[in-house]
């Protein structure tokens, strides 16, 4: 065999050796990525396991910031599954958010840094609140107790941005999607009241003439300013608000009380909506 044989033969059995390792380190990594499951096909594997998908979860860094919940099964009646609150929580809880204030700009959504400041600024008697953007406008404000969240609830009317400010209190049957809308707390003036009808009881009976009576302010408590009584009513919007009723003492003395209010607020019963009358706009 001449030497340029040798040499091309030897080539041949590299080349082959070289297809053949190749070959091997092939398999073998086929063989590894069919033995070693996906990240995800081990979550899955570990998930049949009802326990591994909390321990799962446990590991996740915004997961653990929270809490733990608990499975609490329903009551099925009538083929409908119904969940049944436990009263002692609800109580719990209520109790957390009953120094709320509901907040509402009419004709207008601020940011919260825009509630923050006017707090600043119109509501700087009480200690700093957190305030919460809940849905549509509404803003929730939380105070330090119920004797600051009322000092603010009958504070009077205020604005921003030239917008009347709604405020009220939240309560459990608040409904973000109606009340606040449709009954409001408005200041009335009873001008030229009668001096003996100034009691607490004549007040809320004369307030209970518009709606339900709240609060009296500090002037007419305390009778220095004797011009005209100033009293807190919730009143049901929808309605034309009253200008006057008719009041009647034990005796059958009777005497006509007008009314005047801090702000009149618009209410457009074509919409559904505060803060325009479409009717008013059609007329215009």
């Amino acid at each position: 065999m001449t030497k340029q044989a040798e040499i091309q033969q030897i080539e041949v059995q590299n080349s082959n050796n070289i297809g053949s390792k190749k070959a091997e380190e092939t398999h073998a990594a086929e063989s590894h990525s069919e033995k070693q499951p996906t990240a995800i096909e081990a979550s899955t594997e570990k998930a049949k396991d009802g326990k591994c998908w909390a321990n799962l979860v446990a590991g996740n860094t915004f997961a653990a910031r929270g809490m733990g919940l608990s499975f609490v099964a329903p009551v099925i009646q009538n083929g409908e599954k119904i969940v049944e609150l436990q009263q002692d929580e609800i109580e719990k809880e209520t109790e957390k958010w009953k120094m709320e204030v509901i907040l509402y700009v009419v004709g207008d959504t601020p940011s919260i840094g825009a509630i923050e400041r006017f707090i600043a600024s119109q509501w700087n008697f009480v200690s700093r609140p957190k305030v919460y953007y809940h849905n549509d406008g509404f803003f929730v404000v939380n105070f330090r107790n119920v004797e600051e969240r009322n000092e603010v609830l009958y504070s009077g009317s205020c604005t921003i941005n030239n917008k009347p400010i709604i405020t009220k209190a939240w309560t459990t049957d608040f409904d973000f999607n109606e009340e606040v809308l449709k009954t409001l707390p408005l200041w009335v003036k009873l001008p030229n009241l009668p001096l003996n009808c100034w009691g607490m009881d004549s007040l809320s009976r004369i307030g209970s003439g518009l709606g339900i009576p709240v609060y009296v302010d500090e002037c007419t408590t305390k009778v220095e300013r004797i011009s005209y009584a100033r009293i807190l009513v919730e009143i049901d919007i929808t309605k034309p608000l009253p200008t006057r009723i008719l009041v009647k003492d034990l005796s059958g003395k009777q005497f006509e009380q007008p009314f005047t209010y801090d702000w009149k607020p618009m209410y457009c019963n074509n919409c559904l909506q505060l803060g325009h009358n479409c009717q008013v706009k059609q007329t215009q």
